[in-house]
């Protein structure tokens, strides 16, 4: 009796046993002999091959139900959004509220806007057309409470359904309650004063109601909440020690989404307080017969020693960022009788504090230079003109500043 076995490598995937083979002195022939120990694959194979395609596996399920939960999210999307449209079409209100078309200025609307800050509780039962951010919305069914902001103001818009569904219907409602935070929206309301202040808004003595809201530009998903960046360190530690946890925005993702950065009421107020101090500056400027200025912000080289410049390429040229309007303003002395000039601008200066151990870095500095020519050239005429100032000027009117003064 002979067998007979082959001797190729083993086709299981494993390597582990062979399949079922014949043997010829079987009197079936359809039989195999018994079997001995597992064969082990001894074929070279790649490390890592079986965790990689492991992972792989695993990765396309994962992309695959992220893909079947966006594609059900977006169906119950345009469902919900064709029910409420249906419910639109049969509403007698339905031109109160909706989404604006796009605005391309390409006729006068002859409407007043309002400020929210100039508005007060003595208007009561008048009706405004305010143009405002959405910043929080909450509620649904008969009611909205949404909260509305212009700069650093807010103010309590209620959108209420009456029973009647003459001035307001529960779709009017819905429409109101399913604006994303930060959207853009016209409201024509009525000033009323409610019976309590409303503690949660900048304007407390009065709220707004409703009459028509319409959607200039909704806002799409937002990369952080700007009440969450608008919390001191000091709010959540103090909520961190009653055991609360509020939800912060780091500096990186800040600055990575600058434009709603710059939304937040602190934001807001650097910039206002930067805006007021240079027209300070210019009116002080101004009333002592000062004339302002501009001068380039790109140069050829550097106009300051012992800093070092921001070097740039410009159209295939050297050049760098200006360091100091000296240059400038004496030119501009030459040429103005008064002999006084002033520049309002940002100076930009590399130098490296060896005091604090820190590196070379950007260091760009806010000021208001002003100049007056050097005392030998025209001592007499500067000494009579600012004697003359000083003579001129009230008690309280600031001094004069002084010849080279930044």
């Amino acid at each position: 009796m002979i067998f007979s076995f082959s001797t190729s490598p083993s086709p299981h995937p494993r390597g582990l046993e062979s399949p079922p083979r014949e043997f010829e002195g079987s009197p079936r022939g359809l039989e195999s002999p018994p079997r001995g120990p597992p064969r082990l694959d001894l074929r070279p194979r790649a490390r890592g091959a079986g965790t990689r395609l492991s992972r792989a596996h695993t990765t396309t399920t994962t992309t695959k139900k992220k893909t079947l939960k966006i594609a059900a999210a977006a169906a119950a999307s345009a469902e919900a959004a064709a029910a409420f449209a249906a419910a639109r079409e049969a509403d007698p209100l339905k031109d109160l509220y909706g989404d604006l078309p796009l605005i391309q200025s390409s006729e006068r609307s002859r409407r007043t806007w309002r400020d929210v800050r100039s508005l007060s509780a003595a208007e009561a039962g008048s009706t405004v057309l305010v143009r405002a951010r959405v910043d929080t919305v909450r509620g649904g069914g008969k009611s909205c409470f949404m909260v509305l902001r212009q700069r650093t103001s807010t103010i309590q818009l209620v959108v209420m359904a009456d029973e009647s569904g003459e001035r307001c219907s529960r779709t009017m409602v819905k429409f109101a309650a399913t604006l994303t935070k930060e959207s853009v929206v016209d409201v024509e309301a009525e000033i009323a004063v409610p019976e309590k202040p409303v503690e949660s808004c900048s304007v407390s003595s009065f709220e707004l109601r409703c009459v028509s809201i319409k959607c200039v530009s909704r806002a799409g998903p937002l990369p952080f909440d700007v009440a969450d960046a608008a919390r001191s360190e000091a709010e959540v530690a103090a909520a961190a020690a009653e055991g609360k946890l509020l939800a912060t925005v780091s500096q990186d993702t800040r600055l990575d989404g600058r434009v709603l950065d710059l939304r937040v009421p602190a934001s807001q107020a650097i910039f206002s307080v930067q805006s007021a101090v240079g027209a300070l500056f210019r009116e002080a400027m101004a009333r002592e017969g000062f004339m302002e200025i501009h001068s380039p912000c790109l140069i050829a080289g550097a106009s300051e020693g012992g800093a070092a410049c921001f070097a740039l390429d410009y159209m295939g040229r050297p050049a760098c960022l200006a360091q100091s309007p000296q240059l400038y303003k004496q030119m501009a002395l030459m040429v103005r009788e008064s002999w006084r000039v002033s520049k309002e601008g940002e100076r930009e200066r590399e130098r490296e504090n060896e005091r604090a151990g820190k590196k070379k870095g950007k260091n760009s500095l806010f000021c208001f230079s002003t100049s007056s020519p050097p005392k030998k050239k025209t001592p007499n005429l500067i000494r009579e003109t600012l004697a003359a100032s000083s003579r001129s000027r009230p008690s309280s009117a600031p001094r004069s500043p002084s010849l080279t003064a930044t």
